[in-house]
């Protein structure tokens, strides 16, 4: 993983941007963002139809599942309750008789245990397709609900996308440019190059990525960022293959920037890597030094 390091002069304290030279970036203009939004929004408009629809069938079958388990709560009190009515009219004819004599008890045991052992079958039979029922509703809307949470959670990342996006849109208009280059924090560099690309092939991804270094220029100090592919002191940008190695030593690599300072228009400068262990450009006396923090990206 990449470190963030310091970079400054031993002796002035002159500083360089911290991290690893630079950053992994991708570029966009306003007709990128457009499209992407429009893909956007047209994913949204799906899945909040999708969430809709998980909702109704969330309703639908909870109501159907509550019918069937009435209907089976139902049937048991129709098929238990008539033999148990029975039982407690015998129970009360033999009360109201005063008939306590063995012999009519005995009469009235043999009947009084297969209506009891008929019930209690009954009764078991009907509770236990009634609590499968319920087990069945619970297994079938839990997924559900795990569904809809998904949804809810692929709702709020594409209205978020969305809402970034637009920032972006706004940053490019402010800056008066025709595109901008949005750093992609480590570790998700591809993520959002896919969030504000959309899916698109390999080499479409490819031109519109690059790795912007840290530059200064040695003239009037100004310190920019810029893709200067013929930097062949930082290993992070062969890491990102910006060049690749084959294009690195092999020939010269395909320059994204031009070796240029912004503001003075000055053909020397140097990035923050390409500085190191050289004198500082500000005082003339210390050295540029590497400062390892320990911390990774």
């Amino acid at each position: 993983m990449p470190p963030i390091n310091k970079y400054r002069c031993s002796r002035c304290g002159f500083s360089f941007p911290e991290g690893w030279g630079g950053y992994f970036y991708v570029e966009v203009d306003e007709e990128t963002l457009r499209k992407r939004y429009s893909e956007l929004e047209a994913q949204l408009v799906d899945l909040q139809d999708a969430l809709e629809k998980v909702g109704n069938a969330i309703a639908k079958i909870q109501k159907m599942l509550s019918e069937y388990v009435k209907s089976v709560e139902d049937q048991f009190h129709n098929a238990v309750f008539p033999n148990l009515q029975i039982y407690l009219q015998q129970i009360q004819r033999l009360y109201m008789e005063r008939v306590y004599d063995e012999a009519s008890l005995g009469n009235f045991k043999p009947y009084l245990e297969s209506l009891l052992s008929a019930t209690d079958v009954k009764g078991k039979f009907f509770l236990s397709l009634r609590n499968s029922l319920k087990e069945i509703e619970n297994n079938f809307i839990s997924w559900l609900r795990m569904n809809e949470r998904y949804i809810q959670e692929r709702v709020s990342l594409f209205k978020r996308q969305i809402s970034e996006l637009k920032e972006i849109e706004k940053r490019i208009k402010a800056d008066g440019v025709q595109a901008l280059r949005i750093k992609c924090p480590h570790p998700g560099e591809h993520g959002m190059v896919e969030q504000v690309l959309g899916r698109v092939s390999s080499e479409v991804a490819k031109s519109k990525t690059g790795f912007n270094s840290y530059v200064i220029c040695l003239d009037c100090l100004y310190q920019f960022e810029a893709d200067l592919r013929d930097e062949r002191v930082n290993e992070w940008r062969f890491w990102y293959g910006f060049p690749s190695f084959a294009e690195a030593f092999r020939g010269k690599p395909q320059m994204k920037d031009e070796r240029k300072c912004p503001k003075c228009g000055s053909l020397n400068v140097k990035t923050t890597f390409e500085m190191i262990g050289k004198k500082c450009p500000k005082c003339k006396e210390g050295i540029v030094e590497e400062i390892e923090t320990g911390v990774m990206a």
